[in-house]
């Protein structure tokens, strides 16, 4: 039985793939009548991945109908944009792993009041107060399915934080901090364009000028690395993955396709204030200066190397 294990996980994927095939068809029909474009791959591929994966070692659908889930979601927190869990049907979004989804959005108003934080931490670490520290080691694959509206936008000079990596630790003068390390950052289509050239690299394709675009950032940057630049797709759900292999690399990945990868070379990957390092926390959602309209989130897991 254990060496027919690998025959059935591929079987799995197979099968995923031909009903994906066969679902298709039936989606468009459905997409016609309800104005809703329908994700049948990408429920494919969700399906397939777990399918050949060993089971998640966290992992939340919003099925609780709240945010219970994660570590932290803005408790209190007066510069916390507008963050909700709902059906997907009722924002006009097709279902990809269940019942619901989570909706995150930057208003007008948000932006003016200060109003930036639309995003969840799940927060990583073992003992408590003083004791507190990361796990030994955090590798492993973070990911989440992102679903941006066809009219989601960059607007102005503006930033968004979709998907980042951050570690709290006790600062020498006592304090507590979480700095980010490495995230998955958009840009305007225009702006990504003109980064693209000055960086001798090849260039995002799109038409409207506020279209997002995806590349990797991290803190303090000083934009000498080259960068790949990627059109976020619109209108469906699509996967953005993050490999980490502790003290080496995050190799991040967007709709399948690799995104950039992540060197401790150039800046550290996993927790590394040593004694002082308390937490490994993750993060997805909108955490933007610009009003960009909502984006939608499923099926984020944490998974073993």
């Amino acid at each position: 039985m254990m060496g027919n294990r690998p025959r059935l996980r591929a079987a799995l994927v197979v099968m995923a793939l031909v009903v994906s095939a066969s679902a298709s068809a039936c989606g468009r029909d459905r997409a016609a009548a309800s104005g809703v474009v329908a994700s049948p791959f990408p429920r494919a591929v969700l399906a397939a991945e777990r399918a050949v994966h060993a089971p998640p070692r966290w992992q939340d659908s919003f099925e609780s109908a709240d945010f219970r889930g994660w570590g932290w979601h803005g408790q209190g927190d007066p510069t916390w944009g507008h963050i909700a869990v709902g059906r997907p049907g009722t924002w006009g979004v097709p279902p990809l792993d269940g019942r619901r989804v989570a909706r995150f959005e930057i208003t007008p108003g948000d932006v003016a009041a200060g109003r930036f934080h639309a995003k969840l931490y799940e927060v990583s670490a073992v003992g408590s107060g003083r004791s507190e520290r990361p796990p030994a080691d955090v590798s492993g694959t973070y990911s989440a399915w992102y679903y941006l509206p066809a009219n989601y936008r960059v607007p102005g000079s503006s930033w968004v934080n979709v998907f980042q990596f951050k570690e709290k630790y006790r600062a020498p003068d006592g304090e507590e901090r979480s700095d980010p390390l490495w995230w998955v950052q958009l840009g305007r289509l225009a702006w990504a364009r003109r980064q693209a050239a000055a960086l001798r690299v090849a260039p995002p394709a799109g038409i409207r000028p506020d279209r997002p675009v995806a590349f990797l950032n991290r803190w303090r940057n000083r934009w000498t690395a080259p960068r790949r630049f990627l059109t976020l797709p619109l209108g469906r759900w699509f996967e953005l993955k993050a490999v980490v292999r502790q003290r080496r690399s995050i190799t991040f990945s967007l709709d399948g396709r690799v995104l950039d990868v992540a060197h401790a070379s150039e800046y550290p990957v996993s927790p590394f204030h040593g004694r002082d390092s308390r937490e490994w926390i993750w993060g997805v959602g909108n955490y933007s200066t610009g009003a960009n309209g909502p984006l939608y989130v499923d099926a984020a897991t944490i998974s073993p190397p």
